[in-house]
């Protein structure tokens, strides 16, 4: 079955670009330290893959990737490029609030349209046990600190990675931040950090037994050296798949290696895949693993 007909650039809404890898936490489900690409996305990459958009059905993009995107060179004269170029476009972040100081929350909150917070404690014990190098203190206040100046103006999210050291805390922390943000999202530690013991059975199942039509057909995700990647759940750097230095983003997303890895998974081989063999992923709302999208295509329960 071909629900793309070769061009499935056509169905991309989302854009993921990993503006740097730098990030000043060390946590211990991110094997972010053993990256070994460029520290920045070049000026000319960026410049290239914002101006392709207009030429699409982009409606959406995520400047972050492995690293946390405060720290990216020039990073708000990049969101105000973007809001210029793309003034339809929404921005999205996700951040672990460490350097968010008043300034910096003025200046996000008047450029983009959402922002989540990865909070993953309740207290300053379970936190900086997990987020190595940061301060829970420090950064719960940043985080009430943009709420307060925010006033409603954007949507935003709390982001909690569920593992064996903050599970217990979990009710906690949703009761915590819940009535302060827009959303709060759990998930649990997945496989792309090695940590298939800290996984429940049916997570291992689902993932292994649906396709993932996100990355396949929704999003297109480019690294910090403007390599393709397939997926943003595992780290290594994609190099089989092209880069936008070389080719567009519709030549990228519309070429035999990616229709034949599209192929594979709606065809229930994707453990024929090395990097999808064990991925434990599981988003519960749209995208992976939907429900609803796998029974409207004839896929069994």
């Amino acid at each position: 079955m071909n629900l793309w007909n070769n061009n499935a650039f056509q169905y991309v809404k989302h854009l993921q670009m990993e503006l740097t890898t730098e990030c000043n936490g060390h946590c211990i489900m991110c094997t972010q330290d053993t990256l070994n690409r460029t520290k920045h996305m070049s000026d000319k990459n960026f410049a290239k893959i914002i101006e392709e958009v207009k030429d699409s059905n982009i409606d959406t993009i995520f400047p972050y990737g492995f690293g946390e995107p405060l720290m990216t060179e020039n990073f708000i004269r990049k969101l105000k490029y973007i809001k210029h170029e793309l003034p339809h476009i929404k921005i999205i972040l996700s951040t672990n609030a460490s350097l968010l100081t008043t300034n910096m929350s003025k200046k996000l909150i008047s450029l983009i349209d959402g922002i989540s917070f990865s909070m993953d404690g309740y207290d300053q014990k379970s936190y900086e046990h997990i987020r190595l190098g940061l301060r829970y203190k420090h950064v719960t206040k940043n985080i009430l600190n943009f709420l307060k100046l925010n006033k409603n103006t954007i949507e935003t999210k709390i982001y909690i990675t569920v593992q064996s050291i903050n599970r217990h805390k979990l009710t906690d922390m949703l009761n915590y931040w819940r009535n302060k943000v827009d959303v709060v999202t759990t998930m649990d530690t997945d496989s792309r950090c090695d940590s298939l013991k800290d996984k429940e059975p049916h997570f291992r199942n689902r993932a292994t037994r649906y396709p993932c039509f996100y990355t396949l057909f929704g999003k297109i995700i480019f690294d910090s050296d403007g390599n393709l990647k397939l997926c943003d759940q595992h780290y290594e750097t994609d190099k089989g798949l092209g880069n936008i230095q070389t080719n567009t983003m519709k030549e990228l997303y519309n070429s035999k290696i990616f229709n034949k890895l599209r192929e594979l998974h709606m065809t229930g081989r994707k453990p024929n895949i090395k990097k999808c063999r064990e991925c434990t992923t599981f988003y519960k709302n749209g995208g992976f693993d939907n429900p609803e999208f796998v029974y409207s295509y004839g896929w069994e329960k």
